[in-house]
């Protein structure tokens, strides 16, 4: 609520914010000027690799691999989908996307040892979207130890994605979910895939969406 009893909505689907006076039934868009930009960009972190915490980011919906992916020479995959449920869709023209970040889980772990593409993009528009990422050996010395292993479950890749989805004529919601996958590094394994899926369940009665 502001100052003056004119309430404050996060309109999502534009990425701006209104403010709705009550009495009066007027709705204008809140100018947002002198804003810093973020400290930490995650794909900056990605490249850098910077530590980043382990904790699931506040309003993630968290996926986590039973098993670790294996990654050796020839490279691995891993990949998400994402099933909306019958009779929705992906909104048009929303940022349906995901980014990755690999994670240290432990002290010493090197998070340029492993190489994701695509580390980002958008969800393709279907009623599952699914992105398929390769993972690979980096060119990084301390990638692997003397014994052709390194970073057994040390490593972390996280997927980050944001779905926006609405039925025909209907109010657009919104799910955030998280994919995590363990990463075990190994220079005499062959290729292998994890599959991660999510089902998105539909709030009954959602706290607040615009229509």
């Amino acid at each position: 609520l502001g100052p003056d009893g004119t309430v404050f909505v996060a309109d999502t689907n534009n990425n701006a914010v209104r403010i709705l006076d009550p009495v009066t039934g007027r709705v204008s868009t809140l100018a947002l000027t002198g804003v810093p930009e973020p400290r930490v960009d995650p794909l900056a972190a990605i490249a850098s690799g910077a530590a980043a915490p382990l904790a699931v980011p506040a309003g993630f919906q968290l996926v986590r691999a039973q098993y670790p992916l294996t990654v050796g020479p020839g490279g691995s995959s891993l990949n998400i989908t994402v099933r909306l449920p019958a009779g929705y869709h992906l909104t048009a023209g929303a940022d349906s996307s995901y980014y990755c970040q690999v994670l240290a889980a432990a002290l010493a772990a090197d998070v340029t040892a492993v190489v994701v593409r695509p580390s980002s993009g958008q969800l393709p528009d279907t009623t599952e979207p699914s992105v398929t990422l390769a993972v690979s050996l980096s060119s990084s010395p301390s990638a692997l130890g003397g014994g052709g292993r390194g970073a057994d479950g040390r490593l972390l890749l996280r997927v980050l994605a944001k779905v926006y989805y609405c039925q025909q004529n209907n109010v657009c919601l919104f799910e955030q979910i998280c994919f995590e996958v363990p990463l075990d590094l190994d220079a005499a394994a062959g290729a292998s895939t994890v599959a991660l899926q999510y089902d998105v369940v539909p709030a009954v009665q959602p706290a607040f969406v615009l229509q």
